[in-house]
């Protein structure tokens, strides 16, 4: 609104009224008065005006000097979306809305509602409630075979307040629920796009009720201060109509406020986030931080980006962390600004950053070795090629009786502990239990499973509940996580699948454990049941481990000598393996057969050989993950003949002639170790 004021004209018979300029054209004809108020300006505009003075005769004084104006911003609307961010993000919740670049209001983008039988509509939850609002919408009707509702308040509880319509031959009309009456105006909406303006103010039968249509009054709308609400105050927006019908309609520049906001809404976008860095604090996090954007009239948040894809949206914040990252990758992020219109910045993004690997397990089996024997105890279990999820073998425990289970002892005992397992569920009838933490007695702490219905869950010793999660598990290879910390009514139960965390599984600092410490490892069960399950990439540490496991195999060692040492010894040595994380130990292995398993030593002496034999060797490293490297190139070695014996006799004479003196032997030929004969001590 612009006030306008001026000193009264003089005239020889009577000055009867004034006429007001607005920018060279005629604005409003008046009375004998000296003012005048335009509510016809908009926000944020610049005018100026000038005022004649009018006769009885009808004659006109000259011009009066010209006096400028320039209207206020208009207020920061409380929610305000022009679908900048390419989607119906900023929506509480939206059907049926599509978003295109095509044909837009203002912008890059707006959202289009086109259906023959749905219901195509966005609401938003305001922050808080309120009795007096006004609201803002850009639209353009493409086509319509009836009434089209474009914009409607509602109260905190959904009900509907009043809404406005376009009536199927084209004209503006509002709805108001609190009396159940449709009024109609002459007021044509043409095609194109318009912008839609509504106040509400609540106060039973003192309400007021306004339309502007592209910044003018809708006066057959309009009833300040006489129309009738029943509701107390104004709670949610609604763009579009949640019941169905036939339309085709463009939706852009949303707002609602307090005060009145005008047709046009805020198009100018925010400046780029500066100086992105982004650096990874641990093998699964990143930390971003970057310089605050700056907007005409204010920055609403931020929307991050992962590797091209929306990671997050936050608040005026100039900081995130990542957590959803794994260890050993590697990604790049972007950010944008958002303004209060829903304007977004150019993207600004950082070079890669890169997780470091996760630390070495404390213990790891991928039944690499074709064996369990990397497990304290274990049942059930067969090991199979045909279906892995890493390496070249996984281990099988198909049972419809028995149990299938493998433990580890583990070195020591953990009040803190991460397990991670790879599993698939072939086939079951009724709950599988995956895997589990012990304490050093044996006695169970908690464990994951997955429902009949195929819905993972984790249960609870210490309380003895059961938590079943809405995340499900599909047929295939996942990865299972496991965190345990345990402090009594402070604990801690973190559950990750395929790397995702399990929210309704996760309870940090309120969880209950009576266990002090952790000391066992278990995957399968050693209960009865019916169940077909694979599994591999097995391990236990005390941080993370992420659900990828250690596949990268160790260099095959070289340089293998064999040396025979004496009749009965031969003495291998070889170079040392590399491997990625670590070599754990080395498999030694005599005419193709497994002889040993050796620590990280580059050394063997086989004291099982005889004299005079030859035998061909081989060696392969094992890491910490039980992967293993290639044979190394074999080297052979025949030990010596034994030595002449002193004396000796294999009764070849066929008697007992050869000793100095015995009795009771008697030689015999039909059962010998060699040669012909032998002796038989046979007594009662």
């Amino acid at each position: 609104a612009v006030a306008l004021a001026w000193g009264a004209a003089t005239d020889n018979v009577g000055v009867t009224g004034y006429s007001v300029f607005r920018d060279g054209g005629l604005l409003a004809k008046v009375g004998a008065v000296t003012s005048f108020m335009d509510t016809t300006v908009l926000a944020g505009s610049t005018h100026t005006y000038a005022v004649w003075a009018v006769d009885q005769a009808g004659n006109v004084s000259p011009l009066s000097a010209p006096a400028s104006a320039t209207t206020v911003s208009v207020v920061t609307p409380l929610f305000a979306d022009g679908f900048e961010t390419g989607t119906t993000s900023a929506w509480t919740s939206s059907t049926g809305l599509s978003v295109e670049n095509t044909d837009v209001r203002s912008g890059t983008y707006a959202a289009e509602g086109n259906t023959a039988v749905g219901a195509t509509y966005g609401k938003a939850t305001l922050p808080s409630t309120y009795a007096d609002g006004y609201a803002r919408l850009g639209f353009k009707i493409k086509s319509q075979t009836g009434q089209v509702n474009l914009m409607r308040m509602r109260d905190a509880a959904g009900n509907s307040i009043g809404y406005l319509y376009v009536t199927a031959g084209g004209f503006l009309g509002f709805h108001n629920d609190a009396v159940n009456t449709n009024v109609t105006s002459t007021t044509a909406v043409a095609t194109g796009w318009h912008a839609l303006e509504l106040h509400v103010k609540t106060g039973g039968a003192t309400g007021t009720v306004e339309v502007w249509l592209d910044g003018a009054a809708v006066s057959a709308l309009t009833s300040v201060g006489t129309a009738t609400t029943t509701v107390a105050s104004i709670g949610q927006l609604q763009i579009g109509e949640t019941a169905t019908g036939t339309w085709d309609v463009l939706f852009d520049d949303a707002a609602f406020a307090t005060s009145r906001l005008g047709p046009n809404g805020d198009t100018t976008a925010p400046s780029a986030p500066s100086s992105l860095t982004a650096t990874a604090t641990s093998p699964f996090a990143v930390a971003l931080a970057w310089g605050g954007a700056t907007d005409n009239v204010g920055v609403a948040g931020y929307t991050v980006f992962r590797d091209g894809v929306l990671l997050a949206s936050v608040g005026a914040i100039t900081s995130y962390t990542d957590t959803t990252v794994l260890a050993g990758s590697t990604h790049t992020y972007g950010v944008w600004a958002v303004d209060l219109a829903g304007n977004v910045s150019p993207l600004t993004s950082t070079t890669p950053v890169s997780t470091p690997a996760a630390p070495a397990p404390l213990v790891s089996d991928g039944f690499e070795t074709g064996t369990t024997s990397a497990w304290t105890s274990s049942a059930g279990l067969s090991i199979e090629s045909t279906d892995v999820r890493s390496g070249t073998y996984a281990a099988e425990g198909n049972t419809t009786t028995g149990a299938t289970w493998a433990q580890e002892t583990l070195a020591s005992t953990y009040t803190d502990g991460y397990a991670r397992l790879g599993f698939k569920i072939k086939s079951q009838t009724g709950q599988v239990n995956v895997m589990r933490m012990r304490d050093g007695s044996g006695n169970s702490i908690g464990y994951l499973y997955v429902t009949a219905g195929g819905f993972l869950g984790f249960h609870n010793d210490a309380a003895n509940t059961n938590t079943v999660s809405t995340t499900a598990v599909a047929t295939g290879w996942h990865a299972l996580e496991l965190h345990l910390a345990l402090s009594g009514t402070a604990s801690t139960v973190e559950v990750w699948l395929d790397g995702a965390a399990v929210s309704a599984l996760t309870s940090v600092g309120t969880a209950t454990t009576t266990a002090t410490s952790i000391g066992q490892l278990q995957i399968g069960e050693t209960a009865t049941g019916v169940w077909d399950v694979l599994f591999d990439d097995a391990a236990f540490g005390t941080s993370r481990l992420g659900p990828n496991g250690d596949t990268t195999a160790p260099s095959a060692p070289s340089g293998l000598t064999a040396t025979a040492t004496s009749p009965f010894a031969v003495a291998l040595a070889w170079a040392g393996s590399t491997d990625n994380i670590g070599v754990t130990g080395y498999a030694v292995f005599r005419d193709g057969v497994l002889l040993a398993s050796v620590g990280a030593i580059t050394s063997y002496t086989d004291t099982t050989v005889l004299a005079g034999s030859t035998h061909t060797y081989a060696v392969w490293a094992v890491d910490l993950a039980g992967n293993v490297s290639p044979v190394s190139t074999p080297a052979s070695a025949t030990t010596a003949s034994a030595a002449t014996p002193i004396v000796s006799d294999g009764f070849e004479t066929g008697t007992t002639s050869a000793w100095t003196s015995s009795a009771g032997l008697a030689v015999e030929s039909v059962d010998v170790r060699s040669g012909t004969y032998a002796a038989e001590g046979n007594t009662t």
